[in-house]
């Protein structure tokens, strides 16, 4: 995953990204919002059904709320991952900052404290498939690339996600 010539690969598609592309992640986004308000709706109705006296609070009901609810959590990730695409700005990485990036982040993921190295498998990791043959570990371009494109990849900055304080003395003062 950290290899400098992926690094590259992976730099050099996100940087050709055409506005084609830009266009089609606001079209998905668009629907996805449409997609959203309808499950939105399909709860609200549900819920309507249980006020007005016309449904029971069944396991039946219990679990097609908690299917529609999961439906709208993943469509809010989703609406939340294009909005991110489409906020960042893609720019050419040097390559020699990407070999910087992929030595810090292998020092920081072989030999950094356990919480630094779930959050930033975190940040790069968004599932993992084990299947008879083989494993595959798929992640998004974009977060990969933002982070080689910070500028002290020596001391990368911690994911907001990551719980716990800075580890500057004057930080927690």
């Amino acid at each position: 995953m950290l290899e400098p010539e992926r690094l590259k690969k992976v730099t050099a598609a996100l940087v050709s990204r055409s506005p084609s592309a830009k266009e089609r992640l606001l079209q998905d986004s668009k629907r996805l919002k449409g997609e959203k308000r309808k499950a939105d709706d399909k709860i609200n109705r549900l819920f309507e059904g249980v006020e007005d006296g016309h449904i029971e609070l069944t396991p039946m009901f219990r679990k097609r709320q908690a299917k529609h609810e999961q439906d709208r959590d993943q469509l809010i990730r989703l609406i939340a991952l294009n909005e991110r695409q489409l906020d960042q700005p893609i720019k050419p990485i040097a390559q020699s900052s990407l070999d910087a990036f992929s030595k810090a982040m292998r020092a920081q993921i072989t030999g950094g404290s356990t919480a630094f190295r779930k959050a930033y498998l975190h940040q790069f990791i968004d599932r993992i498939d084990v299947g008879e043959d083989e494993i595959r570990i798929s992640g998004s371009d974009l977060a990969l690339m933002a982070a080689a494109q910070q500028k002290n990849t020596a001391e990368p900055v911690v994911p907001t996600f990551a719980q716990g304080w800075c580890a500057r003395q004057d930080s927690n003062l």
